[in-house]
């Protein structure tokens, strides 16, 4: 995921945008490499579709929301947050990358095994990134909400800033396998998967994280099964 100055939330209310080259021939993920790609590209499309809607609700919806009632203090929090939220998980971000590079420079001197050990762990650093991140964001509003009493309303802001971050950093990545997006996805899941286990089900926060961590184990595998089929075709 690469750095890049923050934008208006309301224009990341669907991050998942950034899966547009499911059907567009874009480079970033290409679904001219056969048919199994094509289908899990196809999964994920519908598999994304409640998510749609949610990211509208966390974005603009939320955002007029919030003002109606008179919440500035958290509009402008959300605001602050996403603003400087890329730099923030670009730092998070940057051991991660470094074992990607390393395991990258490994790999192309041949010795495969060690390099996708390096990128394995790559991928668990940007787990445990997405996962730090967003705990953060999840209590910061959390305060907030139970505050002001505005729970939901501010839920769904918190969900645009936590979701949002990951979706921006995924749009400025290019490449024709882009794990971003697909981590910029399951970071929406896993944060639906924290609120749930915290408001609802009242879990610890040690289980809430390993709830997290199911979805967010996605990307990963998808990475390796789509390099492993591109390689192959």
């Amino acid at each position: 995921m690469a750095p890049g100055r923050g934008a208006a939330i309301v224009a990341n209310a669907n991050p998942l945008a950034n899966l547009a080259p499911l059907c567009d021939g874009d480079t970033r993920l290409r679904t001219d490499q056969g048919g199994f790609v094509k289908t899990i590209y196809a999964l994920i499309s519908i598999i994304s579709v409640p998510f749609l809607f949610l990211n509208i609700l966390g974005g603009i919806t939320s955002g007029i929301w919030l003002a109606v009632l008179g919440q500035w203090g958290t509009l402008a929090a959300g605001f602050i947050v996403f603003l400087f939220g890329s730099l923030a998980a670009y730092l998070l971000l940057l051991p991660s990358m470094a074992m990607d590079g390393i395991g990258s420079a490994v790999i192309s001197r041949g010795h495969n095994f060690l390099g996708y050990i390096f990128v394995v762990f790559g991928a668990v650093l940007t787990i445990a990134a997405i996962i730090y991140f967003e705990i953060v964001i999840f209590h910061f509003f959390g305060k907030r909400a139970a505050a002001s009493g505005v729970i939901f309303p501010t839920w769904l802001w918190s969900y645009g800033v936590a979701t949002g971050v990951w979706g921006y950093l995924a749009s400025k990545e290019y490449g024709e396998i882009n794990p971003s997006v697909f981590y910029a996805f399951a970071s929406q899941i896993s944060y639906v998967v924290l609120s749930i286990c915290r408001i609802l089900l009242n879990w610890s926060l040690q289980g809430s994280v390993m709830a997290m961590v199911i979805p967010l184990v996605f990307p990963l595998v998808m990475g390796i099964i789509l390099a492993v089929t591109i390689a192959k075709e």
